[in-house]
């Protein structure tokens, strides 16, 4: 069986240029908020805001950039891979799943000790949602795991 791997990524971004957008909208922000502070002294509170927003808006940007393409889903001979978060990597052994069951936004893996392991897919695209199924209905003529 062929490695399948896909990006989780929680939607197809209209644009590569968004993470830049993010960025170019944060400094906008800081400017206008250092402005706005140094213009109207009888508010800084606003000029504080504006700052903040700004700050936010530079770290969206980051986090959008550098974290989103990290999360995937792969399946290989021997496992299943799936990284849904920055911390957790779960792995899922195809000789210990007894059973699978797809639903409409998760994954259930019925394992050989008969606990569960449940994968939610409700913040992935729909094309990725459709090939990660695809390739869950593979599995069973290869290995003789049950799929409903």
């Amino acid at each position: 069986m062929k490695t399948f791997k896909t990006y989780l990524n929680p939607e197809q971004r209209k644009s590569k240029f968004s993470p830049y957008y993010y960025s170019i909208l944060g400094v906008v922000y800081i400017v206008l908020g250092v402005m706005n502070y140094l213009i109207n002294n009888y508010s800084p509170f606003l000029g504080l805001i504006w700052v903040l927003g700004g700050i936010i808006f530079l770290i969206g940007g980051y986090f959008q950039t550098n974290f989103t393409s990290k999360y995937y889903f792969e399946i290989n001979d021997r496992s299943i891979l799936i990284k849904q978060s920055l911390s957790a990597t779960k792995s899922i052994s195809l000789d210990n799943i007894k059973n699978i069951q797809i639903k409409p936004i998760s994954i259930d893996f019925l394992l050989n000790d008969n606990s569960k392991e449940s994968i939610s897919l409700g913040n992935v695209g729909y094309k990725n949602v459709l090939d990660i199924k695809e390739k869950l209905t593979e599995i069973p003529a290869n290995k003789g795991i049950a799929v409903k």
